[in-house]
């Protein structure tokens, strides 16, 4: 066997129905497609997130063993609410936090710095029906883990040019009753 180098691209939990990929994904992609492919989607689990991984392997004998590091394509936010001490005595009751421009379709090559177009996006609620009153940040933060989060959202990356927000960029908007009237607040 003559040596040489092999590129090894790997692609888990992809066969999500869910997901819709640009080309369909199978043994047979040249590496120019898996390059190039896109996926988009509906909806996030946490069971089920896009990953990728490529590394570049010399073939030197029959048997080769490679690692290939992958990396998420999507990023997972936790939302965790607490009112300072300063507002000790106050009443802060969010009634909900929505997650405006979740970004449904990105590149599948973490190497790919644009995004695909047209770019899908959709807004996102978690509502708390009566409300969710804010209690003191605690001392301890061990309690800080994420399935005591208040929210959690998902969402491929979103490319912006020179790091500048434009209209298709994230952001968390939170909704409240601070000591009985309305307020909100984006972040």
């Amino acid at each position: 066997m003559s040596p040489q180098t092999k590129v090894i691209y790997a692609i888990a939990n992809y066969n999500d129905p869910d997901k819709t990929f640009s080309v369909p994904v199978s043994p047979d992609l040249t590496l120019q497609q898996l390059e190039s492919l896109t996926v988009s989607g509906n909806a996030f689990t946490d069971s089920n997130i896009l990953m990728v991984g490529k590394k570049e392997v010399a073939i030197n004998s029959e048997y080769v063993v490679a690692e290939v590091p992958m990396e998420r394509l999507v990023a997972r936010l936790d939302i965790y609410m607490f009112k300072n001490q300063g507002l000790e005595s106050s009443s802060v009751v969010v009634n909900s936090i929505e997650f405006v421009n979740q970004i449904l379709n990105t590149n599948s090559s973490p190497e790919v710095t644009s995004m695909p177009t047209p770019i899908s996006k959709k807004n996102v609620s978690e509502v708390f029906l009566g409300g969710t009153t804010l209690q003191l940040m605690p001392s301890d933060l061990s309690e800080i883990v994420p399935e005591n989060a208040h929210a959690s959202f998902y969402t491929y990356r979103n490319i912006v040019p020179d790091a500048t927000p434009d209209a298709n960029t994230p952001y968390i908007r939170i909704k409240a009753l601070f000591t009985g009237s309305a307020f909100g607040r984006i972040i």
